[in-house]
């Protein structure tokens, strides 16, 4: 696997990461036929949106609340899942680091606590417009697991990122 593969491996590994840690899990799921789309907000087959063949991410709630009908719709990368959980993010990892740390500031000395490593990257990583960039191509119809995201791996990705986007190492209110 070459440099920029192992890199997209490792973002949509992350990517699951976010996902798990925000209390949701992600499936694929292949459309045969082209079918209607019934969110909450849609009264017949006539006003919704339709999907077309293909295979698809799919969200599921693991705290059953479905808002804004999450569960209803279907996305062609990780990227777009991601993008579409933008409020579970200010959520799960900004208004947290700031609660954190009073006046917002995480420093880098605190970004190398191994204990607040992992939510600062992360809050970098959803600001990143590369790390979607690695995400855009990802296949719907592999597994993909988060569990065996090592240390090392997240680091190479941060790693890689800073020297792309060097206005993510500044970034020290979230």
């Amino acid at each position: 696997m070459s440099d920029l593969g192992v890199l997209k491996d490792i973002a949509r590994r992350v990517a699951v990461s976010i996902i798990d840690f925000e209390e949701f899990s992600v499936e694929t799921e292949c459309v045969d036929v082209e079918k209607p789309v019934h969110n909450w907000f849609y009264h017949s087959d006539d006003d919704c949106d339709r999907v077309q063949p293909g295979v698809y991410f799919r969200l599921n709630d693991n705290q059953c609340a479905n808002l804004g009908g999450i569960e209803d719709e279907y996305f062609s990368s990780l990227s777009d899942v991601i993008g579409r959980m933008e409020i579970y993010h200010e959520d799960y990892f900004f208004s947290d680091l700031s609660e954190r740390y009073d006046d917002g500031d995480v420093s880098a000395e605190n970004e190398h606590d191994s204990d607040n490593l992992w939510s600062v990257l992360c809050a970098k990583l959803l600001k990143s417009r590369i790390f979607y960039d690695l995400l855009d191509d990802s296949p719907c119809d592999e597994y993909i697991n988060s569990y065996d995201l090592s240390y090392e791996e997240m680091v190479t990705l941060k790693d890689f990122l800073y020297e792309k986007e060097p206005e993510l190492v500044e970034i020290r209110e979230f």
